[in-house]
């Protein structure tokens, strides 16, 4: 399941196990570990894999290699610096974090045990995944950090080690409260006034309508379940058709627009695709570009709630 829809995962767990297998200090065991586990793993994805590729054709999985940013990596030329200022920022924005990270990072350089802050940095260039990886690999080396210190203030005497441990725990405790801080000030992205606009459109309009969403990306993720219609652009699930990339960059043009509440600007983007939509989603308090597309005289109201207001094609001029 995990490979189908979260490929870089699988491509992370892979990379694991072979980066490891090569830095063993016992190979030939290694190998033989990593080969049991990848056998087990396909062992228990096999059905899944197998009635995926009934019905798909191996072309599934090559199309699902663009997923999430998968591999296709590898074929892009990136400034590396600026890709990995970044992805590392989950880890510089946190100062107790970035510290116990960087004490970490040295004392196993100073150990000469290069492959984890190798790996760390393999992963934080080419397997991000939103930065969700460099933070599990950052907190286990800021784990190893704090347990360098610990150790080194314990061999100092018991006043040491006391005072170490103490530190230890305010250290935690600031991490802690960062990130629960972080999670407590998220909101769900699913509205009750989205399920409203759903019902309103499922309702109103045909199975082949193709709809724009001009909103966030995380609300518009679930609009063609929601909606049972097609979207103009969707980056999520794009991947199987191997078009990730194409709308990922047509999404964030649409985003740019949105941002910058510039109608002419989806006007302009909107000419130059195949196909074009016959609903929008805009936000309610998006009175800016509301009121462009109202005085563009091409769409009208059709439904507004709290949050957002669904457009449909302005009924023809009556004739002389």
């Amino acid at each position: 399941m995990t490979i189908l829809s979260h490929l870089a995962y699988a491509l992370f767990c892979l990379v694991w196990l072979g980066w490891f297998t090569l830095f063993s200090t016992d190979l030939a065991k290694s190998i033989r570990n990593s080969c049991a586990s990848f056998v087990l793993g396909l062992f228990v994805a096999s059905p899944w894999v197998w009635v995926m590729v009934d019905r798909h054709g191996w072309e599934i999985f090559t199309a699902a290699y663009t997923s999430h940013g998968g591999l296709g990596f590898v074929w892009q030329p990136v400034d590396l610096m600026r890709l990995f200022s970044i992805n590392f920022a989950v880890i510089s924005s946190n100062l107790p974090l970035f510290g116990v990270f960087l004490v970490g990072t040295l004392a196993l350089m100073f150990q000469r045990r290069f492959s984890f802050p190798l790996f760390f940095l393999l992963v934080t260039l080419y397997f991000p995944e939103n930065a969700r990886f460099v933070y599990f690999l950052g907190g286990m080396l800021a784990g190893y950090g704090i347990w360098a210190v610990l150790r080194w203030l314990g061999s100092r005497g018991y006043m040491w080690r006391y005072g170490g441990n103490s530190l230890a725990l305010v250290v935690l405790a600031m991490i802690w409260w960062g990130g629960f801080s972080e999670i407590s000030s998220y909101k769900p992205h699913l509205h009750e006034s989205l399920l409203e606009c759903a019902e309103y459109i499922r309702s109103w309009t045909n199975a082949d309508t193709i709809y724009l969403a001009m909103t966030a990306q995380d609300e518009a993720e679930w609009m063609p379940f929601l909606f049972e219609r097609e979207p103009l652009t969707a980056q999520w699930g794009s991947e199987w058709l191997g078009k990730y990339n194409e709308q990922t960059f047509l999404m964030s043009q649409f985003q740019g627009c949105r941002m910058a509440k510039d109608w002419a600007c989806v006007e302009k983007l909107l000419e130059q695709l195949p196909k074009s939509p016959d609903v929008l989603l805009t936000y309610a308090w998006d009175r800016k570009i509301n009121d462009q597309i109202e005085e563009s005289r091409n769409w009208e109201e059709r439904f507004v709630n709290g949050r957002y207001v669904v457009w449909g094609p302005s009924a023809p001029a009556a004739g002389p």
